[in-house]
């Protein structure tokens, strides 16, 4: 952005028209104690909900872990049942062609 005195803005560094080189100089602004207690508030949100987030990261993975295991459960159950399976299909088969 372009400033009221010709200075271009680059995040933390100003760049004058007539020179070249970039001023790093830091922008130092003195914070009221209500201003450092709302970026207190507002840090402790953020680690908050990011500790939430990870926590429900931690919880769907956990539940899709016991889906998973069921679902082998499950899986194994009919392969090991399948001879048993394939004897009542062919009877069915043979009900229905005779």
């Amino acid at each position: 952005m372009d400033g009221g005195d010709g200075t271009v803005r680059l995040g933390a560094l100003h760049l004058k028209p007539d020179r070249s080189v970039f001023d790093s100089g830091v922008d130092v602004s003195v914070s009221s104690p209500v201003t450092r207690q709302k970026a207190a508030a507002a840090k402790q949100f953020i680690e908050n909900h990011y500790k939430n987030y990870l926590q429900g990261l931690q919880d769907r993975k956990d539940r899709y872990g016991v889906w998973i295991q069921s679902f082998d459960f499950l899986f194994l159950f009919l392969c090991s049942d399948l001879p048993r399976i394939f004897k009542e299909i062919q009877n069915l088969m043979h009900v229905v062609v005779y």
